[in-house]
């Protein structure tokens, strides 16, 4: 009965994801060449530097040989395809059933990267794709510490080209960087200053390379000379206009109804992940990986992203996702290599029940999952909300 109950559940749920990663792969294709992401993916090196224009400089030699349109829509389908399947599998092998599916269902977790559709197709995926593969390397090595050149060239390839791709990834690195630095004790100061000195470059090419006015022009046109009904949007439209001239956080946060919604998103993503890291008692199995210091430090790198993003950027609900989603593959590995170094995961006395055989705890996740949905964005108008009733 348990067994056929969860089978049940997690086909019907991955129907409705299947559904939604559908429905927003052609959102994405129709709203070619002038959707907002296309825009921010056009962004460009070769007018000169600007910052997370690895992506579009990629794109624009590749468009000399295929269609781009045709070409990062499959490149793109099959980097969440495959982010998608590698999440769940680890997931799965790391925790119970229960928590598979919570997790990889949330709103605000893996599938809020299909859900909300005027997010898909950025180049989000990409920096969350590397920075998981550093943890996974990191992790890799923790568990078994023979000495692997390739893994720690694989590590500093992935955060160079993270950093390239985006500057939002200065924010969400910090809980990458604590996995490299502990399976990195035996030389932990070359580390520190590898990554320290890449971080540092990382500030200073997101700050002093903002790109111009001329810059952005000469990209429009560009672009508009392979694709003739092109039009400047995205992030190609702020290339070389003073930031500050636009609207800030501020009037949104003072706006109490999206403020009460932001509040209600938050706790609402962080409802699974507490109760993973009640179940599996995540402080002490940290502690244990970890040591004290380095835990408690790992909780200020969590937390350090909401903070500063909250008052940098409108897009709250990828603060909110983005954020969950790090400290989530963070808490995952940590637990992996308790139990590689161990055996077994501490558990609570309330695991035996967090199974959807028990009628409440089904009722319960069902209503979770499926009764709320989480934007990445939302205008200022008379009633803005993050969240919303979805299906």
């Amino acid at each position: 009965m348990r067994q056929s109950t969860d089978n049940f559940l997690a086909l019907s749920l991955l129907f409705l994801f299947a559904a939604n990663f559908i429905y927003s792969i052609i959102y994405f294709y129709g709203a070619f060449p002038n959707g907002y992401v296309w825009g921010e993916l056009f962004i460009k090196y070769t007018d000169g530097l600007v910052r997370r224009g690895l992506t579009g400089y990629i794109l624009y030699h590749a468009a000399s040989f295929f269609d781009v349109h045709i070409l990062w829509t499959l490149f793109i389908s099959v980097t969440y395809t495959i982010f998608f399947i590698k999440s769940y599998l680890f997931i799965r092998e790391t925790v119970s059933h229960f928590f598979t599916i919570i997790l990889f269902f949330s709103p605000a977790l893996l599938a809020f990267l299909v859900k909300d559709p005027a997010l898909y197709g950025r180049k989000d995926i990409l920096f969350l794709t590397l920075l998981a593969i550093i943890m996974a390397k990191a992790s890799a090595v923790i568990s078994s510490p023979e000495r692997q050149e390739r893994t720690w060239l694989t590590i500093i390839l992935c955060y160079l080209a993270a950093f390239l791709i985006h500057e939002i990834t200065l924010f969400f690195s910090l809980l990458p960087a604590l996995l490299v630095l502990r399976a990195n004790e035996r030389h932990k100061l070359p580390a520190m200053a590898t990554i320290g000195t890449i971080f540092l470059l990382s500030v200073l090419f997101a700050i002093h390379f903002q790109g111009t006015a001329v810059m952005r022009e000469a990209m429009f046109h560009d672009w508009q000379a392979l694709i003739p009904d092109f039009t400047t949007q995205g992030g190609m439209r702020f290339i070389g206009k003073d930031l500050s001239s636009h609207a800030t956080p501020f009037p949104w946060l003072q706006t109490y109804s999206l403020r009460l919604s932001y509040i209600m998103a938050w706790l609402l993503a962080l409802l699974p992940l507490g109760l993973l890291v009640y179940v599996y008692r995540f402080h002490a199995v940290c502690m244990d990986v970890l040591g004290r210091g380095m835990t408690w430090f790992a909780y200020g790198c969590a937390v350090f992203p909401t903070v500063v993003l909250t008052f940098m950027i409108n897009d709250f609900g990828r603060t909110i996702s983005y954020s969950c989603l790090m400290f989530m593959f963070f808490a995952l590995h940590i637990l992996r290599i308790y139990r590689d170094r161990h055996g077994d995961l501490p558990v609570r006395p309330c695991f035996s029940k967090l199974h959807f055989a028990n009628t409440p705890v089904l009722i319960g996740s069902l209503y979770y999952l499926l009764c709320w949905k989480l934007y990445h964005y939302v205008p200022l108008s008379m009633e803005p909300r993050i969240i919303s009733v979805s299906f």
